[in-house]
C-alpha cells in the first residue's frame, strides 16, 4: 500500500507565514494606539481636574482643594511616559495629531494666570453662590480652619 501526499511547495508556506507576522504585528500596533488613546483620555480627565480645583482653590482660598490640584496634576505628568510608546508604534500624522491635541491647551496657560485675576472677579460673586450645595459653606470654613492651624504647615 502507498500513500499519497500532495506536493510539497515551499512557496506556499511562505505566505501563510509572512501573513501571520504582520497579522500580529497589526494587532500590537492596535494595541499600543488604544492604550495610548485611554492614556490620552486619563491624562485630559486629570488635567481639567486641576484646572477646576485650581479655580476653586483661587477663588474659595481652601487648601483642600488646592491639594486636589496637586495631586490631580501629578498624575497629568506621570502619564506623559506613554507617550514614548506612541512615538514608536504610529507614523507621523498620529504623532503630530496626538501632541497637537494633547500639548495646544498648555499654551495657553500663561494667558490663563495673566487674565483670571482680571475678568473673573467681576461676575463670580453673583455666579458662585447659585451652584454651590447649602452644605458647602458650614463644611468647609471648619476644615480650612482645620487646615491652617495644623503643625505639619509652615505658615
Amino acid at each position: 500500500m502507498v500513500l499519497s501526499f500532495p506536493p510539497f511547495n515551499s512557496a506556499n508556506l511562505k505566505p501563510r507565514f509572512y501573513s501571520h507576522q504582520h497579522e500580529a504585528e497589526h494587532k500590537n500596533k492596535k494595541n499600543i494606539l488604544s492604550l495610548s488613546f485611554f492614556v490620552f483620555l486619563f491624562r485630559s480627565v486629570f488635567f481639567l481636574s486641576f484646572f477646576l480645583s485650581f479655580f476653586l482653590s483661587f477663588f474659595l482660598n481652601y487648601y483642600s482643594f488646592l491639594f486636589l490640584s496637586y495631586i490631580s496634576f501629578f498624575f497629568f505628568l506621570s502619564s506623559l511616559f506613554f507617550l514614548f510608546k506612541f512615538f514608536l508604534y504610529s507614523n507621523f500624522y498620529r504623532i503630530s495629531l496626538f501632541l497637537s491635541c494633547s500639548f495646544f491647551p498648555i499654551l495657553f496657560l500663561p494667558a490663563f494666570f495673566l487674565f483670571l485675576p482680571s475678568f473673573l472677579p467681576s461676575f463670580l460673586p453673583s455666579f458662585l453662590p447659585s451652584f454651590l450645595p447649602s452644605f458647602l459653606p458650614s463644611f468647609l470654613p471648619s476644615f480650612r480652619f482645620s487646615v491652617m492651624h495644623s503643625s505639619f504647615l509652615p505658615f
